[in-house]
């Protein structure tokens, strides 16, 4: 089985993934943009499980389909 790594940020505004393979080549990236809540000035929030969590599952679903991965373990 070939390996990959899975990087994902979760942004102020949006939330970005991708999946490389071992020497660091791109093989497929995907990206949610997302409002935040600014309910008292300098101060920015978001719903951990409605934005994080939710994003968090989205991008890693998008860039396993995007890189036609269907076959996967966690290490």
């Amino acid at each position: 089985m070939k390996e990959y790594i899975l990087g994902v940020d979760i942004g102020t505004s949006n939330s970005k993934g991708i999946i490389s393979d071992l020497e660091g080549t791109i093989v497929s990236s995907s990206s949610i943009t997302h409002t935040t809540s600014m309910p008292h000035k300098c101060r920015a929030e978001h719903d951990a499980i409605k934005v994080w969590w939710n994003d968090f599952k989205k991008i890693c679903a998008e860039v396993l389909n995007k890189a036609h991965i269907t076959d996967f373990r966690i290490i």
